[in-house]
């Protein structure tokens, strides 16, 4: 089990559609997804020595 807490609180308008500041602490239900991905192989760089 993985918690993430999210926090947004701000005094004033951020431009991201409620047109006023997020001062509410509400408990909502998020999805999250994971993915995990094959480790590629590191490149060397040829300008190193």
């Amino acid at each position: 089990i993985i918690d993430v807490f999210l926090d947004r609180r701000l005094t004033r308008d951020d431009g991201r559609g409620l047109g006023e500041g997020v001062m509410d602490n509400r408990e909502t239900i998020s999805t999250f997804r994971i993915l995990f991905e094959p480790r590629r192989t590191v490149l060397v760089n040829i300008f190193t020595k």
